[in-house]
């Protein structure tokens, strides 16, 4: 078994649909290949076992969660998204529903997917973005940066779904 190359992957994946299809390829050494297909699907809303999980809901400022924002880059007027179906243009005002809670109603398009940043007072000099491209819920808050090549450079937030919801 020296010579001959194996992968063993030990990656953990976050599937955004409740079910997947997976694969898994074997090749003999006589040259036969075999490949193996499985479905699986969840049976009901994922568990959640670790205490605090819904404290990776919330926004949190700088990497790691933490932290403040200095008075100066608090927001006076609010907060704004921009996004992908918008074409990254005209950032939309966002609902406050309480206490520094803000909220946006997102139509996810035909692709399943959408992107966002997120600007403190729609000041491009103030931009929230979690330092990677297509990062998932819970992701620390970067920012606010001043440099407006952060909306261009893909530094965003991933919303996955089913097209039109």
């Amino acid at each position: 078994m020296a010579d001959v190359p194996v992968a063993l992957p030990g990656e953990h994946v976050d599937f955004w649909k409740p079910s997947n299809f997976s694969g898994t390829l074997s090749k003999g050494f006589a040259g036969t290949n075999g490949y193996l297909i499985a479905w699986g699907t969840l049976d009901g809303p994922p568990e959640t076992s670790a205490p605090g999980a819904d404290v990776q809901r919330h926004i949190r400022f700088w990497p790691g969660g933490g932290g403040s924002l200095e008075p100066e880059r608090r927001p006076d007027a609010g907060y704004w998204i921009v996004g992908s179906w918008a074409e990254w243009a005209g950032p939309v005002r966002m609902e406050e529903e309480g206490a520094d809670v803000f909220a946006h109603t997102v139509t996810l398009g035909v692709n399943g997917w959408e992107q966002f940043q997120i600007l403190i007072d729609a000041d491009p000099d103030k931009i929230l973005h979690p330092g990677q491209s297509g990062a998932p819920m819970g992701s620390p808050v970067l920012g606010p940066d001043g440099d407006a090549e952060e909306i261009n450079s893909g530094c965003c937030w991933l919303i996955q779904g089913e097209a039109g919801e």
